[in-house]
């Protein structure tokens, strides 16, 4: 999953950051990622991340229930 570092922070920089859910399969999820200076609106960071939900005896994917992640 890609990641890109734009800017650096800083120490004791305030930071905001936002997830949003972009695509939702039978047992997975992608994510967009980013991190916010808002002193500054500077986008620092941003990712894409896609998710899994394993069966913790097997470890194969499984469903993702309705009741955990809503459409």
């Amino acid at each position: 999953a890609p990641t890109d570092h734009l800017l650096a922070t800083r120490l004791d920089d305030a930071l905001h950051a936002t997830v949003d859910r972009c695509e939702r399969r039978g047992a997975s999820m992608r994510f967009s990622q980013q991190l916010i200076r808002p002193a500054d609106n500077a986008q620092l960071v941003t990712a894409h991340v896609r998710a899994a939900l394993l069966d913790a005896k097997t470890f194969r994917p499984c469903p993702i229930p309705a009741d955990l992640l809503p459409e």
